[in-house]
């Protein structure tokens, strides 16, 4: 099991369709424990909930990025570890 950072690509603002336009309510990272990147950006997607007007940028690498932090703990289970999400 690995551990993936995911957040928004560096320069998400300068995108003409920046899904993370609205600052609040919003998912802004996750640490997600998964076997590969795939599982992971669709892990954070589901967490970011179906309404969430940046669910499919999770998916995408136009839009985020998915970085291999390293190896999760024995015993720590798939899902996301960790959120960061900015409450308006």
């Amino acid at each position: 099991m690995n551990l993936y950072l995911i957040k928004p690509v560096d320069g998400y603002k300068s995108l003409p369709d920046n899904p993370w336009e609205a600052v609040y309510d919003l998912h802004w990272g996750f640490v997600v424990a998964a076997d590969n990147s795939l599982t992971a950006r669709r892990l954070a997607a589901d967490k970011s909930g179906a309404r969430n007007p940046v669910r499919k940028a999770w998916m995408s690498p136009k839009y985020s990025s998915c970085s291999l932090l390293g190896t999760a703990a024995i015993g720590v289970e798939e899902g996301v570890v960790l959120e960061d999400y900015f409450a308006g």
